[in-house]
């Protein structure tokens, strides 16, 4: 049997979905007969009580100081991420953890370690692996995934070493089991849409910038022949939850908010289109063909969100105050008056992921 740890943090700034993708792949281990035990910091926003729901044991890492948003760039704004204690501070605390017990794997998700942390730890775990999507520093890992649409092996050749395993694109999202389940049934539904009668709403967890709010509002405007019903998941964690919520009781639109949500390929497979964030979530979107209108709300969603741009899949909506309800506005009406528009939406989406990434990430980490 194979001992298992991840180590990830959730937060109101870093947002949950390294936390879920890890999750993901933490069940179809654990399905594979693996010990599975997570390793988090208690920051604010934190999953942790979601990460013991889900039956995993969760090593609480000390917090030295709180994460402070930060309007920098590039590692800078990842770095911020530890709180207080730097690289070196929170490998020390990882290792505390692990020191009486020997990991076949120890699973990295975190943006704020590179090689420097992967050094400290490796003498504590036997085989380290890496989840990341930025390709921005050096790795000591023998084992890295990064699932972005059309991320190229060669885009890391220089940060790893030369045997480190490489499982790199879409083919290897993460995704739950339901995905690949209802993928029959989603591609049924897309071969007969005729209109917009649902909406999906997913800005990520927090959603600090509280784009769920802007885009409710600019939906409010639309001159629509035939309201659709609209779902927003929003976790109840967000700053901008009660706002969101009177929001969808106060404009006279079909609107359930929902948070927390369990069923979200049930709802992606309900909805006739998607408007989110350029995350993770995108897999997700695209093994179900849901034609999406996507904000990018991180710098590090810039380059899928050019790839996805480019190979057809998704409408970007970009702009501040009018141009923004403008750029939704129009993006409906391209959608719903032009069914080949959504069909070659569709069919990019499906192209790109076929929900079954899980099973050979597990498989190759299992097998080793």
């Amino acid at each position: 049997m194979k001992n298992i740890g991840i180590r990830v943090d959730a937060s109101l700034n870093i947002g949950s979905g390294h936390v879920m993708r890890c999750l993901t792949l933490a069940n179809k281990l654990r399905e594979s007969g693996a010990k599975v035990q997570f390793i988090c910091c208690e920051h604010s926003g934190n999953k942790i009580s979601y990460i013991e729901q889900q039956g995993f044991k969760c090593s609480l890492l000390p917090i030295h100081k709180e994460i402070k948003p930060y309007s920098g760039k590039g590692r800078q704004i990842y770095k911020s991420w530890l709180g207080g204690g730097g690289q070196h501070q929170d490998a020390e605390d990882t290792i505390e953890v692990l020191r009486n017990t020997k990991l076949d794997w120890l699973i990295v998700d975190h943006y704020a370690l590179d090689s420097e942390w992967h050094h400290i730890v490796r003498p504590y775990v036997n085989k380290i692996m890496v989840i990341d999507d930025l390709a921005d520093r050096d790795y000591d890992c023998d084992l890295l995934l990064d699932q972005t649409f059309q991320r190229e092996k060669a885009d890391y050749k220089s940060l790893v070493a030369a045997d480190t395993t490489l499982l790199i694109g879409s083919k290897y999202a993460l995704l739950r089991t339901e995905f690949n389940e209802m993928r029959s049934k989603a591609i049924e539904k897309r071969k007969n849409f005729i209109s917009i009668n649902h909406i999906l709403i997913s800005m990520g967890g927090a959603d600090l910038s509280n784009y769920s709010s802007r885009i409710l509002c600019a939906l409010s405007n639309v001159e629509w022949k035939n309201g659709p019903s609209i779902t927003v998941v929003l976790s109840e964690t967000s700053p901008f939850y009660s706002e969101v919520k009177k929001l969808a009781k106060d404009i006279p639109l079909d609107i359930t908010v929902l948070s927390e949500v369990s069923n979200m390929a049930e709802l992606m497979l309900k909805a006739d289109i998607a408007i989110g964030a350029c995350g993770a979530t995108s897999w997700e979107r695209a093994s179900l063909g849901l034609p999406s209108m996507l904000i990018q709300v991180a710098e590090n969603q810039e380059f899928a969100m050019k790839k996805l741009v480019g190979f057809g899949a998704i409408i970007p909506i970009m702009g501040e105050g009018k141009k923004f309800d403008r750029a939704i506005n129009k993006a409906l009406a391209d959608l719903s008056d032009d069914i080949d528009l959504y069909d070659l939406m569709v069919d990019a989406n499906l192209n790109i992921c076929d929900a079954l990434g899980s099973i050979l990430v597990a498989k190759e980490i299992t097998e080793r």
